[in-house]
This record gives C-alpha cells, structure tokens and sequence, in this order.
C-alpha cells in the first residue's frame, strides 16, 4: 500500500507564496541603493583621472532626437532630412 505524500493545504501554501514575494521585494527594494553605491564607487575608482582629448571630443555636446510614428500606413514623418 503506498504512502500519501504530506499536502499542505491551499492556504498555507498561498501565505508562504506571499510572504516569500514580500520578502523578496523587501530585499530588492533595500538592497538596490546599496548595491548601485558599491557600483559606481568601484566605477569611481577604475576610471582614470583626466579623460583623454580623443574621448572628450566624440562625445556629442547634445543628443538629438527624431519621433517616429509606425500606422498601418507606413511611417510618420515619411522622409526625415537632417543638416550635413
């Protein structure tokens, strides 16, 4: 004769479920503004000094954007034309 296996019942199942969600929110929640510290303060370390004139001139003063609008009938602006 088999053995049943022990069933929790519906219930208690459903609270461990919760309570292990909350938790693991709770953790994320507290544990992501530390993490992003340890972060950029080993990024703030690793980076060197004084940036290198090569670096510094390919990066764009300002970024330029265009909107898009996808329809059924195609595209919105149909062309775009930009300065040189």
């Amino acid at each position: 004769m088999p053995r049943r296996a022990f069933v929790l019942p519906y219930l208690i199942k459903l609270t461990l479920a919760l309570a292990s969600f909350a938790l693991l929110a709770a953790a994320t929640f507290f544990a992501a503004p530390t993490l992003l510290a340890l972060v950029a303060a080993k990024h703030a370390a690793v980076a060197p000094a004084s940036p290198s004139t090569a670096a510094t001139a390919s990066v764009p003063g300002r970024l330029e954007s265009e909107h898009i609008t996808i329809r059924p009938t195609g595209f919105e602006p149909a062309e775009i034309t930009r300065p040189a």
